[in-house]
């Protein structure tokens, strides 16, 4: 049942009780007020009639008390619809008396009419010199004016008309009033609070099927109390939409956490494997090539002229196969005894290793220390300085190949706390150079992966192994790396260090 049909049910019901109560209460209060107009008539009469009895009495003694006086009276007829007077005095001796009927005898049907009892009360009425109550009437004592008592009567009053209350005309009175009412209070509500409801009922439809955008409109005449409810509804609906966009954006990041670890955790196992490879080739490589690398030395103290060009060749090649495998052992696992030391000193001994070409290329460097004295990582501070050389490298020469004349790095160390809540030391180096692509910075950490195309005749070394290499000692430290870039936005890397006082006396991870 909708609540518009509880309204006009409860109106209805509710109109209908106010009816019958009034109703019964109409009927009550007119049968009290019959009840009361009939006793204060009664006592009116009672007290009435002795005055016209003894106006009766004075009239009889002056002109003498015949039937035509007693018919000629007037004031019985006045005041009664039926009198019966009777005189003692005429006949006391032989205890006869005379009965008179002012009014007559016509009307009285003599089988029901009750003389007897009539009779009886005048006796007592006389006898007690009050008045009785027989038959609907008084029987009352008529005194003479020497105050004894000459006879007596039984006195019929007029009845009563009953008086009516204009019960039908107030019901319908009050049946129109309660009516209209109920009619107002219908359209009342329906128009200040149904209507505002409805529109409410829409909006929260709206917003279960999800759509949380729209406020819900307000109609001007709705109550004040019911636009607070639906101001109160709709800033409940605006956080419930900015919980779920923060709800999204917050899986979205964790989203993309799980998937970064996921690729940390893949780089992980194949740099792990490509160390253990490592490992093992370098020895078998290594053996051999030395043994070619003298036996070209040897042919080179007396070579033909036109072997020298051949055995140059042979001899940089040899050189750039040693280099790669010396540098592919970066990969193999190690144990070394930590020693506590702070990032700064590792940043400051690699920017003096690249500062010729740092003011060479006009590339301004800055450095923002906001680490105390002792914050400080366990590892080997050579080992990191490998790994911000090669960060610093690889944005001078994304700077110098993006053509910009005012490049610049810029490196922050602070303390804070990572997503797992482990105090670490976090360092960015951020350059302004022509960024990477998407797809560069997904297949960054790849071993062998290079942008810079190197060929044996170009001045930069660039094997491809770098920037995993530098993820390797990164993660031997307990440490994280990532890399964030678009194109023309410039690139930052960003790594984490475990600080020192947060780690177990473990040293670096082997």
């Amino acid at each position: 049942m909708s609540l518009r049909t509880k309204l006009i049910a409860a109106i209805v019901i509710s109109n209908l009780v106010v009816l019958a109560v009034l109703a019964w209460l109409l009927r009550t209060e007119g049968v009290s007020f019959v009840a009361r107009v009939e006793r204060s008539f009664e006592a009116s009469f009672e007290a009435e009639m002795p005055a016209v009895l003894r106006r009766f009495v004075e009239q009889s003694a002056a002109s003498g008390l015949t039937i035509e006086r007693v018919l000629e009276s007037g004031n019985f007829g006045i005041l009664c619809e039926d009198v019966m007077v009777v005189d003692f005095r005429k006949f006391s001796d032989d205890g006869g008396y005379l009965q008179f009927n002012p009014l007559g005898a016509w009307n009285r049907d003599p089988e029901r009419f009750p003389r007897e009892r009539i009779f009886e009360a005048l006796d007592q009425a006389i006898r007690e010199r009050r008045a009785k109550r027989v038959a609907g009437g008084l029987c009352m004592p008529i005194e003479g004016q020497d105050g004894d008592v000459v006879g007596g009567g039984w006195f019929l009053p007029h009845p009563i008309p009953e008086p009516r209350m204009p019960v039908r005309s107030l019901l319908m009175t009050f049946g129109i009033a309660i009516a209209t009412l109920g009619a107002f209070l219908y359209f009342g509500l329906d128009k200040w609070v149904l209507q505002p409801l409805g529109l409410l009922g829409d909006t929260a439809r709206e917003f279960e099927e999800g759509h949380l955008e729209g406020s819900p409109r307000i109609p001007a005449n709705a109550a004040p109390e019911l636009v607070r409810v639906i101001n109160a509804f709709d800033r409940a609906g605006k956080q419930i939409s900015r919980h779920r966009e923060e709800l999204a954006t917050a899986v979205e990041v964790a989203t993309a956490r799980a998937r970064q670890r996921e690729r940390e955790l893949v780089l992980s196992q194949r740099l792990a494997a490509i160390g253990t490879l490592a490992a093992g080739i370098s020895h078998e490589i290594n053996n051999p090539l030395a043994a070619m690398m003298n036996a070209v030395r040897r042919l080179r103290r007396s070579p033909r002229a036109e072997d020298e060009k051949w055995l140059e060749l042979v001899d940089e090649g040899l050189l750039r196969i040693g280099k790669i495998v010396r540098r592919t052992l970066d990969f193999a696992p190690r144990s070394a005894t930590p020693i506590p030391f702070r990032p700064a000193e590792a940043i400051d001994r690699a920017r003096d290793l690249v500062a010729h070409r740092l003011q060479r290329d006009g590339i301004d460097f800055g450095f923002d220390d906001a680490t105390a004295p002792d914050d400080l990582v366990l590892g080997d501070s050579h080992e990191m300085s490998q790994v911000f050389l090669n960060l610093f490298l690889n944005s001078a020469d994304a700077i110098e190949d993006g053509g910009r004349k005012d490049g610049s790095i810029h490196v922050t160390v602070r303390t804070m706390t990572d997503e797992d809540g482990l105090r670490v030391l976090r360092v960015l180096v951020e350059d302004n150079g022509p960024g990477a692509s998407a797809e560069t910075i997904e297949r960054l950490f790849d071993p062998f992966y290079s942008t810079k195309g190197a060929t044996a005749n170009t001045e930069k070394l660039s094997s491809g192994l770098g920037m995993s290499i530098s993820y390797a000692i990164v993660e031997q430290h307990g440490g994280t790396m990532r890399v964030r870039s678009r194109p023309g936005e410039g690139f930052v890397a960003e790594i984490d260090l475990p600080q020192a006082s947060s780690l177990p006396e473990s040293g670096m991870t082997s």
